[in-house]
């Protein structure tokens, strides 16, 4: 135990057995630390806290994600290629059909409102995005 929490336990008044024990619980307790980081050293288990690692490692910089138990990784997998798919095969598509495409899917857009802007009958929209989504409805079925 450090000295002056010894004399400050004097001057709180604690008699001497007082200060024996508290000193022996300040001693068990630096011995115990002691035992415990050696150990760590023979391990090679090192504590470093994340604000200290952070100023060194760059990596540590950007944010992680954790894990969901419940993501399946082979569907987020399957999701993700079908997508690219999806983004190539738009790629493909006329200008036009490209755009009528990507405003069916635009909640903020109808298409009657889109047959209004454009001056394009409603019906003739409609069988245009059918005639396309099927199109690519066939080459996702392959």
């Amino acid at each position: 135990m450090i000295k002056k929490y010894e004399d400050a336990c004097r001057q709180a008044g604690l008699s001497e057995e007082q200060i024996k024990k508290i000193r022996q619980v300040f001693d068990d307790e630096k011995k115990r630390l002691k035992r415990e980081t050696i150990e760590k050293a023979k391990n090679h288990i090192w504590f470093i806290p994340i604000s200290e690692l952070q100023k060194h490692c760059e990596w540590m910089e950007q944010e992680w994600e954790i894990p969901d138990a419940d993501t399946n990784v082979e569907e987020t997998a399957m999701n993700n290629t079908l997508l690219e798919q999806l983004e190539y095969e738009l790629s493909l598509l006329e200008v036009k059909d490209r755009e009528l495409i990507l405003m069916c899917f635009d909640p903020t857009v109808s298409l009657r409102e889109y047959a209004r802007r454009t001056d394009i009958p409603l019906t003739t929209l409609i069988n245009r995005r059918d005639r396309i989504l099927n199109r690519l409805k066939k080459k996702f079925q392959t």
